[in-house]
């Protein structure tokens, strides 16, 4: 490409070669997927040594008429750059209220619903599982089942394994132990366990829902021993 204009350019017609190299200019940045390198090159070695070196006096209308799309161009790319400022911002807006629904609904949720690490300890679980447990739910993360409910561990530890390992989940599990809750009173859960895995497909460990089935048993049992 050539080089910068002398000053005995500027008193020519045409301004340096700014006519001829203003509708690639113009033509690139309005290219949607340009880098922004190439944009910052264009100009700084198209248009910028010209414009550096146009005196004052020959500020004319044809100068102004040369400068007017270039002007229009840098206004159409901010304005592009901004809408995609405004989209990602609503992008992000969107995720932040999904994600406090989601937090909504799992705390609020009829069961109770443990998310376990690939050890069996607990990463998450709403309101309801941390009542079952007697345990706060900060006082769960990081912990094993066997630290929480031992009693019920013993019993839940190999089902729990099996997802892990076969990555398919099983249902209708029933459970009996005791908890800090209660730790005298005898107690039946129903519970599924699902695999949980990240974007790429590992398996991160498993999702457990529980529901107490306790008030049942008695009743089916006691209906067991009025039929004898």
């Amino acid at each position: 490409m050539g080089g910068t204009c002398h000053t005995d350019d500027v008193a020519q017609p045409h301004i340096c070669t700014l006519t001829h190299r203003l509708p690639t200019f113009t033509a690139a940045m309005l290219h949607t997927d340009i880098d922004d390198f190439v944009k910052k090159m264009i100009f700084s070695r198209i248009v910028g040594p010209c414009v550096r070196r146009i005196a004052v006096p020959v500020a004319s209308a044809e100068l102004l008429l040369l400068l007017m799309p270039l002007a229009a161009v840098i206004a159409i790319v901010l304005a592009r750059q901004q809408q995609r400022l405004a989209d990602v911002s609503r992008a992000a807006a969107d995720l932040r209220r999904a994600t406090l629904e989601l937090e909504a609904m799992l705390e609020h949720a009829p069961v109770g619903i443990a998310v376990l690490d690939r050890d069996l300890r607990y990463v998450r679980l709403n309101r309801l599982l941390a009542e079952i447990n007697g345990l706060p739910s900060a006082d769960h993360i990081g912990k094993s089942i066997h630290d929480i409910v031992p009693d019920v561990a013993a019993a839940a530890e190999a089902p729990f394994r099996q997802v892990i390992q076969t990555g398919q989940p099983i249902l209708g599990l029933t459970f009996e132990g005791t908890t800090p809750a209660q730790p005298n009173v005898r107690r039946w859960w129903r519970e599924d366990v699902y695999p949980r895995f990240d974007h790429d497909g590992n398996l991160l460990g498993v999702t457990v829902t529980a529901v107490e089935i306790t008030e049942q048993r008695r009743l089916a049992g006691a209906l067991q021993d009025s039929q004898r």
